[in-house]
């Protein structure tokens, strides 16, 4: 397996010089986008929030992540995306204003109903829920915001359209996420179905195993198991995920899990607005604060590249005190 992830990261580096055309000469004399047609990524997050009663730091200003990328594709079976994620520096004592990591390098081959990703890709735990709660900028999903899985990975991914009411996915991952792309023998396996059997309801079903090269008496294999719904309308949408994670970051009878539930309305053309509750759990302290959030606000879109969300977020800890935020949260996406 160890030199599946070699392999897998020498094919990423080395698809860049393949030729998508003809020879080198003829190549030289195309522009970029010629020689890869496709498109530029520009992502940007940016946040304004105001804290109120016993909230430390109360005011901030915050230009969080940006992504920076291109995504090709030659309108063949091939394409392919890298991006590099910019963000602001979030470690103790650190003096500098940003960081920046690969976020995505990965190629994808694609026939009929058949798509393969391997490289750096996204992992296929809660991408469908991130389509459903469609304010990211805002908020991450449940399962990204409580670190039950990485959002981008070194591996191999695949997926499968069964029919038009199944999907099937599998993937085969290095554990670590795309800020530790580390070559060992921990792996991370993850199957899903996501069936659309009734009009405008959507329910996925995942499971993730994430193995360990060497097992103590106080370690065991990491398990996720997740469920997802939702009901979409032309008007709202209504939806909510259930994830418990077994054996946290291989620790025996360490266990983490919880719910989130949200829906989005249409209030009028280009403005919507949402409502969210989480609630979060786990048996062991060395997880972090557990306890619920609540998440409401609304999402105005004025032009098509731009969102802005005024909005309200109250963090609810276990073994402390509430603590409430007014945001203003900015998305510039090209």
């Amino acid at each position: 397996m160890k030199n599946l992830s070699i392999l897998l990261l020498l094919l990423t580096i080395c698809s860049g010089s393949v030729s998508l055309y003809a020879s080198d000469s003829e190549k030289s004399k195309k522009s970029f986008t010629e020689t890869f047609p496709g498109k530029p990524v520009l992502t940007l997050f940016a946040d304004y929030k105001q804290g109120f009663d016993n909230v430390s730091d109360k005011s901030k200003f915050e230009i969080k992540r940006a992504y920076v990328g291109y995504k090709f594709d030659n309108a063949s079976d091939w394409s392919g995306t890298i991006i590099f994620d910019i963000a602001a520096a979030d470690f103790s004592g650190s003096n500098l204003e940003f960081t920046s990591h690969l976020k995505n390098a990965f190629v994808t081959w694609s026939k009929n109903d058949l798509k393969i990703n391997f490289g750096v890709i996204k992992t296929n735990n809660f991408g469908t829920q991130e389509k459903a709660w469609g304010h990211r900028y805002v908020m991450k999903t449940f399962n990204d915001e409580y670190g039950f899985a990485p959002s981008a990975d070194l591996g191999v991914s695949a997926s499968y359209k069964f029919s038009d009411w199944l999907k099937g996915d599998v993937s085969a991952t290095n554990g670590n996420g795309n800020k530790k792309l580390r070559i060992n023998d921990n792996f991370r396996y993850g199957a899903g179905l996501t069936f659309n059997f009734i009009e405008n309801v959507t329910f996925r079903t995942f499971y993730d195993l994430y193995t360990k090269d060497i097992y103590g008496s106080s370690t065991a294999s990491q398990h996720t198991a997740s469920i997802f719904a939702e009901y979409k309308h032309s008007k709202f949408s209504v939806a909510g995920d259930y994830s418990h994670m077994f054996n946290a970051d291989f620790n025996k009878g360490a266990d983490m899990g919880g719910f989130s539930l949200y829906s989005t309305a249409k209030i009028i053309d280009k403005l919507d607005g949402f409502v969210r509750y989480d609630k979060f759990n786990s048996n062991t302290t060395s997880i972090g604060d557990t306890g619920s959030a609540i998440r409401a606000g609304v999402d105005y879109s004025p032009l098509k590249f731009l969102k802005i969300s005024p909005n309200v977020y109250n963090w609810n800890p276990t073994s402390s005190q509430a603590e409430t935020f007014l945001y203003l949260n900015v998305m510039i996406n090209f």
